[in-house]
């Protein structure tokens, strides 16, 4: 699915998208530029980017939506994210936020085979997103 490619970056403007689809219609770019805190140029630029990976599309309106693959990734790296995520909280006390941002960071660095390690025990043991 996702290779060498992944990125804490990329895996950030993916979840930014998936969120913003999720409250709203339509996702611009100005959108993902405030739900994230990064200048709308540089947004630009990671769509760009997402597009060149297949991860996302953006139409003629301008409106950006994840592809197939993107969802699958929101899917497999949401759980991967989680489980760093809660130990993070529970080992080293880091309240929700901070926690989930640096798992998304931490995540985003591992090989795709570690990645897939991790959903794989999560999923064993029963956990969704």
């Amino acid at each position: 699915m996702a290779g060498k490619e992944m990125t804490g970056s990329v895996l950030n403007y993916i979840f930014a998208i998936e969120t913003l689809s999720l409250e709203k219609a339509s996702v611009r770019s100005v959108d993902v530029s405030k739900k994230t805190g990064v200048a709308r140029s540089s947004v630009c630029k990671a769509i760009d980017k997402l597009t060149d990976l297949g991860y996302a599309r953006r139409d003629e309106k301008g409106e950006i939506k994840l592809t197939s693959l993107g969802e699958r990734v929101v899917g497999k790296y949401s759980i991967a994210v989680k489980a760093m995520a809660d130990v993070f909280k529970e080992k080293f006390n880091l309240n929700e936020e901070r926690a989930k941002a640096e798992a998304v960071r931490a995540v985003g660095a591992l090989s795709c085979d570690t990645v897939d390690k991790i959903v794989d025990a999560k999923q064993k043991e029963g956990v969704c997103r």
